[in-house]
């Protein structure tokens, strides 16, 4: 534990001597995994996009032709929209969510050495992306990854806490199905009868959590988390509330 005059505001990086994500040693293994691969995924995206051009424009030349017909469906097929491509992009998509988690495991990290350096006794905390926000019952701490930002108070620094379930929107799903029917009169062309129109509709509310902490800290008096909602987020927030609440 670190005997820091509290509060206080540093460079999360440079008080703590703590490596950033491109320094770090699984963050330059992760950027480099990620950069190989979307290069090699780009690489065959691009090349698909050549022989589909090709294939179209030869295929229009000798459609008159079987050879013409088969390269038009090749450049069906590698399309932007065809399957080949949209795994591709995919792939690409996954490597760049593998890059993002590897973003929160330095976070993580971050969250540790900061609190085994200055908490004191026992002490939790929780993560929201790049942001983590450390506390026990003597102090707590807040520091954001992308911003080089540590803040550490003192509990006694606190002047309110806060916790909402935001609304944010919702979004409606409806469906109607219509049955009946008709009797005729005669001849007489005319008929008589009726439908009925069933209608459903499900509405799904999203919303998400807000953690506010006012300080008398003037430099930086006020830490605010928005956080997803989940029973999780919910029972993890409500702990801290409890801790922190003057």
């Amino acid at each position: 534990m670190s005997e820091e005059v509290l509060p206080g505001e540093w460079n999360l990086y440079d008080h703590m001597n703590l490596p950033i994500f491109e320094q770090w040693d699984k963050g330059a293994e992760a950027i480099l995994r990620h950069d190989r691969t979307v290069e090699e995924l780009d690489g065959k995206e691009n090349m698909d996009k050549m022989i589909m051009l090709a294939c179209l424009v030869f295929g229009i030349l000798t459609s008159f032709f079987g050879i013409g017909i088969v390269l038009l469906v090749i450049a069906f097929v590698l399309r932007k929209n065809g399957g080949f491509r949209t795994k591709i992009r995919q792939q690409i998509a996954a490597a760049n969510e593998e890059l993002t988690q590897a973003r929160y495991q330095h976070t993580d990290y971050l969250a540790e050495q900061v609190g085994a350096k200055l908490m004191i006794g026992q002490w939790a905390w929780f993560r929201t992306a790049r942001k983590a926000l450390l506390y026990s019952n003597e102090r707590f701490i807040y520091l954001d990854a992308d911003a080089s930002l540590l803040v550490a108070y003192n509990k006694s620094d606190i002047k309110e806490v806060y916790r909402e379930r935001v609304h944010t929107g919702s979004h409606t799903n409806a469906s109607s199905n219509t049955f009946g029917g008709a009797t005729a009169i005669g001849d007489t062309g005319l008929s008589i009868g009726g439908a009925n129109t069933n209608t459903n509709s499900n509405t799904t509310d999203f919303y998400e959590w807000h953690f506010d902490v006012l300080t008398n800290y003037l430099p930086y008096p006020k830490v605010s988390l928005v956080l997803t909602d989940s029973p999780s987020v919910e029972n993890m927030i409500g702990k801290a509330y409890a801790i922190l609440k003057p």
